[in-house]
């Protein structure tokens, strides 16, 4: 019960001081000034009224008023400088005929000033908080002066309790206000310099991944390429026999292809990065979504000797990204192959479980993964390996897919033991049909 109160309070505090999104830090503590001196004036005009204090119920009243104007002029209208110079304004000019009715240098009406200029600095632009400055303590050094030599000019209170009651509250209420103020810019400082220093955090890890991905480009995809410029340098200035030929075309199929799936992991990695993928979630039958990435690592299998068994139950429906789950599928298969042995089996499976979700799993019987390495493997900070065949790996692939899960409200993770092989594991939300 506590908890819903307390949450129904700030919403309403949040819809009253309006979104950082929609107001600047300026904006909002203006708002919320406002909402104390809504509570305050109004408790103020009570107050005078109960004590027959008609100078200071018309002022207080007065005030209140202008305030809540000033205040829909900001909020609703948008234009907060108007907002802030007619406050200082009205503020001056009432607090000075405060100071002749509440008795001067006596009551509190310098503390009415010294508030009123925190506010002003608080809400308004650097290049007014010197005017503000100099107009407050002109104004203020004025009445003193004033009250020296006219001290008759001043009403005084009309009996001591009125003072100290008049003094006392208002203390209590400047006090609320400044604690209220301070609170409000020093929580939104922290916020803000928490937000700052996580922006930091977050640039400087995409900086040291833009470096890794430099490296990538620089290092893996110019390799192949230089490995076919002197393919063709060899076909050009050396006769061979068709079996080198054959071995030779089919070292350069594989390179071609390797180079072509780092390329689409690494455009993949870049467009996520820059600009966002926009995931389309879809309920989609698992068994036929696969088919052609299946098919396609097949033929990467039956060229190593290896055999791919696929089972996954044609009922299955998985509420999922088509193209993220195509290239999640497709990194982990061809993984799988290029780490594995002639003669050994690649093993795909798909199954729903009793929560509500579908688990793939890619199993292979090849050289798994080293144990001080498995805590870098989803991240660009793994280095560079090679397959059974030679095959390069530049490890932008499983982060990749990492990233691509977590997009779908998926997850991914691998048990793996060196020398006997690794099983990967996809889960996602999917049912039978």
């Amino acid at each position: 019960m506590t908890s819903a109160i307390s949450s129904a309070v700030n919403t309403l505090w949040q819809k009253a001081i309006g979104s950082p999104e929609q107001f600047s830090l300026e904006s909002r503590i203006f708002h919320s000034f406002s909402m104390f001196a809504f509570c305050i004036l109004g408790f103020e005009t009570l107050f005078n009224l109960l004590l027959h204090l008609t100078p200071s119920i018309f002022i207080t009243a007065s005030v209140l008023t202008i305030q809540i104007a000033l205040y829909y002029v900001s909020r609703v209208k948008g234009r907060l400088q108007l907002a802030v110079l007619v406050s200082i304004i009205e503020i001056n000019i009432l607090t000075c005929l405060n100071y002749k009715y509440e008795s001067g240098i006596t009551g509190h009406a310098l503390l009415l000033f010294a508030t009123s200029l925190f506010m002003i600095l608080c809400v308004a632009k650097k290049l007014y908080w010197k005017i503000g400055l100099a107009v407050n303590v002109l104004i203020v050094g004025s009445l003193i002066l004033w009250e020296y030599y006219h001290p008759g000019s001043i009403v005084p209170y009309n009996s001591r309790l009125n003072m100290v009651l008049s003094n006392g509250i208002a203390y209590v209420a400047l006090a609320i206000l400044l604690y209220a103020g301070f609170s409000y810019i020093l929580g939104s400082y922290n916020h803000q310099r928490q937000l700052t220093e996580k922006k930091a955090q977050e640039f400087k890890q995409l900086n040291a991944e833009k470096d890794k991905l430099l490296s990538i480009i620089s290092h893996d995809i110019r390799g192949p390429l230089s490995a076919i410029q002197q393919y063709f340098g060899i076909l050009s200035e050396t006769e061979m026999g068709q079996p080198e030929r054959e071995a030779l075309e089919e070292h350069l199929q594989q390179t071609i292809a390797n180079t072509q799936e780092l390329v689409t992991n690494v455009l993949s990695w870049t467009r996520s990065q820059l600009k966002g993928h926009r995931v389309a979630l879809h309920r989609l039958e698992l068994a036929r979504e696969l088919q052609k990435t299946i098919a396609l690592s097949r033929l990467l299998a039956q060229r190593k000797g290896i055999q791919l068994e696929v089972v996954i139950d044609s009922r299955i429906v998985v509420t999922a990204d088509t193209d993220m789950l195509q290239l999640v599928i497709r990194n982990l298969l061809n993984n799988a192959v290029k780490f594995s042995n002639a003669g050994t089996q690649v093993t795909l499976q798909g199954s729903v479980g009793k929560k509500g979700l579908c688990t793939i799993s890619i199993k292979d019987d090849g050289i798994g993964i080293a144990a001080d390495k498995q805590q870098y493997i989803f991240t660009l900070n793994v280095k560079s390996t090679y397959g059974t065949s030679n095959e390069k790996g530049s490890g932008i692939g499983l982060a990749l897919c990492r990233e691509f899960m977590q997009l779908q409200n998926g997850d991914i993770f691998f048990t793996s033991t060196q020398g006997k092989g690794s099983v990967f594991y996809v889960t996602l939300p999917g049912e039978p049909i």
